[in-house]
């Protein structure tokens, strides 16, 4: 693969505000790199220098960027062919971290698609399916939002007031989260070793898992000391940004859990190398971001589903949390809207085929069972269910039960096709074949499978920034990709459909094109919300 050209954007990532203790930030620029190749094939990375965490900068990073990119640089005309080959030519380019992430980023993304693999898998042989993720909370309100969509670990920023202030704050969390969810504080170095004594009984009583950076990252001594203490565990942040760095900390007895931000540290690949040095000292791995975009977050995640077996904490990549979070959204609930139809048109057609129909009140009645059918068969909120088999009564019942349960549907044409399935990162395939399915990590359910006998799940509502579908694209330019659909994303949808054609209470639709398509799925989806037929 040659390198044919390159081209940088600079983006706002939109007004927002976060504070740490060593400063806030009020906006988030970053840079996109376009790199393409001799067919034309194209891929992006991001940088994302943070400024106040690290020395990086936006103007080094697009020095560095303008430099790589430059008639005499490396990178334009580089051949290309294994991931060693980009670690060879980043130390060749002496990029900027920021910078050499957004190299790293874009090329694993070009050798992937030319290899129809996920990015994850050139990072490790068998990189795991999924990642379990806190939430950074800031607000009660946005601890209620976070645990409303089945985050069961949170994160919280302390050093920035008095200890008796924030123990109030963790206890005001605590009470209204309850035991069962973890929590977390990350308090930037903001703390002296005897202000961190003094919290770490009381941190322990609140069941605080771990710290992150409690005191100041050169004193490796006083986190050795914390550690002996009963209480959380000492995690490393902004100390650990090299192998040089994680050999002094694990030399010092000074760390149980170390925090890898693939951004700070310049790319994905050298970040896969400090989580498998970890792993072999016994070290555990929390993968993070530095609240750049869902494109940062994604290279992120690659690199948290390529820790080694038994090395990976609960990450810092939730996809509402761990982004910058830009222009102010519409969050929170709205009622499941299944339920709602066949609360207000219990004896309408919901939908008819050739060989079955079913009323919004028989359809509820089957996706709460066939919900609560796939919750006896293990399947948990926020999993992703990859769902195949011809257009149904059926299949749209277990499409409605997988939204049902909180899990997310992702409706295939085939599930004989391994690189799809682990593309759209599927734990499970619910098929009218499952002898056909691809061997891999996920498990194989019987479509035909009467799950409609079991025990229903009581209604939850829909919280408009979960992913509710994740779907493959067409392929026609490329490789097919996926993309996650928010149930915002669908709502509204279905809203601009309504507002721009009306519906009338006996419309119809006929839903003619395929389910595993977005134009086929957003038709269920619409007559689910405004109660018309199909």
């Amino acid at each position: 693969m040659r390198i044919e050209s390159g081209t940088i954007e600079r983006v706002s990532l939109g007004p927002g505000r976060h504070g740490a203790a060593w400063g806030t930030i009020d906006d988030r620029e970053v840079f996109l790199l376009r790199l393409t190749d001799e067919l034309g094939r194209w891929a992006e990375g991001e940088a994302a220098p943070i400024s106040g965490f690290s020395d990086d900068s936006l103007e080094r990073t697009l020095s560095s960027l303008e430099g790589a990119l430059a008639p005499n640089g490396a990178l334009l005309g580089a051949n290309v062919e294994r991931p060693e080959d980009i670690v060879e030519l980043i130390e060749t380019l002496e990029l900027s971290p920021a910078a050499a992430h957004a190299v790293d980023q874009a090329l694993l993304a070009l050798l992937a698609l030319r290899a129809e693999r996920s990015v994850a898998s050139l990072l490790a042989a068998n990189p795991r399916a999924a990642v379990p993720c806190h939430a950074l909370v800031d607000s009660l309100e946005s601890a209620h939002r976070a645990v409303g969509r089945g985050i069961t670990a949170l994160k919280v920023k302390l050093g920035r007031s008095t200890w008796t202030q924030e123990r109030q704050w963790l206890e005001s969390v605590r009470l209204a989260v309850g035991p069962e969810v973890s929590l977390r504080a990350d308090v930037n170095g903001a703390w002296s070793l005897d202000q961190a004594r003094e919290a770490w009984p009381e941190l322990q009583r609140l069941g605080v898992d771990l710290v992150e950076d409690p005191i100041d990252i050169r004193d490796r001594a006083g986190y050795r000391a914390l550690r002996e203490l009963q209480g959380p565990r000492v995690a490393v942040d902004q100390g650990c940004t090299g192998i040089d760095d994680l050999q002094a900390w694990i030399a010092a007895g000074a760390l149980d859990v170390v925090v890898l931000k693939p951004m700070i540290i310049g790319g994905l690949q050298r970040a896969r190398d400090l989580a498998q040095a970890a792993a072999q000292a016994g070290i555990s791995v929390m993968v993070t971001t530095c609240l750049e975009s869902e494109r940062g977050r994604q290279g992120a995640l690659a690199v948290a589903r390529a820790v080694p077996a038994g090395a990976l904490e609960v990450c810092g990549l939730d996809p509402i949390a761990s982004v910058w979070p830009g222009a102010e959204i519409i969050r929170g609930p709205i009622p499941n809207p299944v339920a709602s139809a066949a609360r207000a048109e219990p004896e309408r057609a919901a939908l008819v085929t050739a060989a079955a129909s079913r009323t919004w009140r028989e359809l509820r009645d089957r996706a709460a069972k066939i919900a609560g059918g796939l919750q006896a068969a293990g399947v948990t909120p926020g999993s992703v269910i990859a769902l195949e088999g011809r257009p149904s009564a059926r299949w749209v019942e277990t499409f409605f039960g997988i939204s049902w349960l909180g899990a997310i549907a992702a409706p295939v044409a085939s599930a004989a096709d391994p690189a799809a399935l682990e593309s759209l990162g599927a734990a499970w395939v619910v098929s009218d074949a499952p002898g056909g399915v691809a061997d891999g990590p996920w498990r194989a359910l019987d479509l035909g499978e009467d799950r409609a006998d079991g025990s229903p799940l009581s209604e939850r509502d829909w919280f408009l920034e979960r992913p509710l579908v994740r779907l493959l694209t067409s392929g026609t330019t490329g490789t097919p990709t996926a993309v996650t659909l928010t149930t915002s994303q669908v709502f509204f949808g279905a809203l601009g459909s309504t507002v721009r054609l009306g519906h009338d209470g006996e419309d119809r639709w006929l839903c003619c094109l395929p389910l595993h398509h977005i134009g086929g799925l957003a038709i269920l989806c619409r007559a689910a919300l405004t109660q018309t037929s199909v």
